[in-house]
């Protein structure tokens, strides 16, 4: 038998670890209750109050928080995957680790939310959603990674080494760094003249090679740095102006 709480009145009730599987909770004032580590699987929280809910950690799998206000709402790390959202109100929640495989935002308000890239977001639904063009933007990017890693997970792989999937040219210029230092050791090793200097200027020379080289081997390291430099600042150049550019959907 599901229990029914419709429109029960909650607030800051102390609920961690409760079991509430398919609970009917259809308006109830949840208001700053803690449901930390709670079982609320296929519960309906249609139009419920959770505004300041502490849920960390909960398990809202396949449950109905339609028009559910969820303003303020700590949800690190709850589990949302299959959650109905529609029209909910996440003003300033915390979604940080949350589980949002398929769960369906349609015209939710998510004004305010704070997320993160730990978040899981696979075929998640955020159409007509309001409020953050930020937070709508990242879980798409988030959602074509894991598509991403699914499908190529090689490609996924390298990826995510070399610019953490896109999000960090930091990352990418390091790496540029650390060729460039260990193409300088393997000059040295070949005998060349300022071999840091003669890095750099393979690494930076687009494609264009100075081919009176001291050596075969000295050729060889040009040309394979040369062509890693190419690759590598496209890379850069191309992440960088799309961090940069203003964008929106």
């Amino acid at each position: 038998m599901k229990p029914d709480l419709k429109g029960a009145n909650l607030r800051e009730a102390f609920l961690q670890g409760a079991i509430l599987y398919s609970a009917d909770l259809q308006g109830a004032d949840l208001k700053g209750a803690d449901l930390k580590g709670a079982d609320l699987l296929a519960a309906s929280l249609e139009g419920a109050d959770l505004s300041g809910a502490y849920l960390k950690g909960a398990r809202l799998t396949s449950a109905n928080l339609n028009m559910a206000f969820l303003i303020e709402a700590h949800l690190e790390g709850a589990r949302l995957n299959g959650a109905q959202l529609k029209g909910a109100i996440l003003y300033l929640a915390h979604l940080e680790g949350a589980n949002l495989i398929q769960a369906n935002l349609d015209g939710a308000s998510v004004q305010g939310v704070t997320y993160d890239n730990a978040m899981r977001c696979r075929v998640i639904n955020v159409q007509n959603c309001v409020g953050s063009q930020r937070f709508i933007r990242h879980v798409a990017d988030l959602d074509y990674i894991e598509e991403t890693r699914e499908k190529h997970p090689v490609k996924h792989f390298l990826w995510s080494y070399t610019s953490d999937c896109g999000c960090c040219w930091e990352l990418l210029f390091v790496w540029c760094v650390f060729i460039v230092g260990l193409f300088a050791v393997f000059f040295d090793w070949a005998g060349t003249p300022l071999p840091l200097i003669s890095s750099i200027m393979a690494f930076t020379s687009f494609g264009f090679i100075d081919a009176n080289a001291h050596s075969t081997g000295e050729l060889i390291l040009i040309c394979v740095e040369a062509m890693l430099g190419f690759v590598m600042f496209g890379c850069l150049v191309s992440l960088i102006s799309s961090m940069m550019a203003r964008r929106s959907g």
